[in-house]
Formats: structure tokens, C-alpha cells, sequence
């Protein structure tokens, strides 16, 4: 699978510098094909090359993002790619990306299930985050699903 991957990655790194009018297309898909691979090395319990491969996906959803700044689902697929070392910001930078995927005028709407899974992961960890990032999380998961809107002064 990897000879297969890194073969497809071939190709789509020749298209991306031989045929530029479809270079906004060729960009994204070396992501998605860097996330394919990431993938992989997860399951690999060396995992030599997962930070190479992330760095990969996440430099060209940038690229593309440059691009075509309107379209949501590159946003998305920012802020699904995992993070080698997390820290007090991650999840904060998960929800811009999250954010964004919604807000752009090619709205990604899977953004929405995203959001909510992301939601929940900081919240059911509450001690081993940030409290300013707990709250943060907080106020804007109800404003996003307008519940307990009397919860909101109290959580500032």
C-alpha cells in the first residue's frame, strides 16, 4: 500500500508542475493523498515517517487554502490532521479551522458534526485542559447550539 501511495503521490506532484491550470485540484489532492499515508504510518508502530506525511497534508491544505480561499472543506481537512504534540492551543486551532470551514462561501457542512465532536472531547477532558480554554470551548459551544443561553454570564 505504501509503494502504491507514494506512487499516486508521484504523479499527482508531476501533475501539480506540469498542468497548472488544474493546480488548485492537484494541491489538494497531495493532501488528501499525504493524509492517506499518515494514515498508514499510524498503524505502523515505528511510525518514522507520520510527522513527514502530516507536515505534507498540512502544507498543501494551506497552499490550496491560499488559492482557493473560499471553499470550506479545505479548512476542514486543517483541522482534522492530528497533532504530534498537543498542547493548550490545539484544540483552539481546531475550532478556527472548524470556524472557518463553516463561514467561507463554499461552506463545508460536515464542519458542523466536526465542531460538536470537538465539543465534546475538550469538555469530557475539562482536567487535563487549559480552564481559559475549557471556558472558551464552553461559551462557544452555547452560542453554536443555543443551549443553557442562561449558562453563558456564568461561564465568563
Amino acid at each position: 500500500m505504501r509503494t502504491f501511495i507514494f506512487l499516486v503521490y508521484s504523479i499527482m506532484s508531476l501533475l501539480y508542475e506540469t498542468v497548472p491550470a488544474f493546480e488548485d485540484t492537484w494541491i489538494q489532492y497531495l493532501g488528501d493523498v499525504g493524509r492517506y499515508r499518515m494514515a498508514i504510518e499510524c498503524e505502523d508502530s515505528e511510525r518514522k515517517d507520520w510527522s513527514h506525511w502530516t507536515n505534507v497534508s498540512r502544507s498543501s491544505y494551506s497552499e490550496a487554502a491560499d488559492k482557493k480561499s473560499t471553499v470550506g472543506c479545505l479548512y476542514h481537512h486543517s483541522a482534522i490532521l492530528p497533532v504530534e504534540k498537543p498542547n493548550a492551543l490545539t484544540s483552539s486551532n481546531n475550532f478556527f479551522f472548524y470556524c472557518k470551514s463553516l463561514m467561507v462561501k463554499q461552506p463545508f457542512e460536515w464542519g458542523r458534526h466536526s465542531i460538536r465532536i470537538l465539543f465534546q472531547s475538550v469538555l469530557s477532558n475539562q482536567s487535563r485542559s487549559q480552564p481559559v480554554n475549557v471556558r472558551f470551548v464552553t461559551l462557544h459551544e452555547i452560542w453554536f447550539r443555543h443551549i443553557d443561553l442562561e449558562r453563558f454570564g456564568g461561564v465568563i
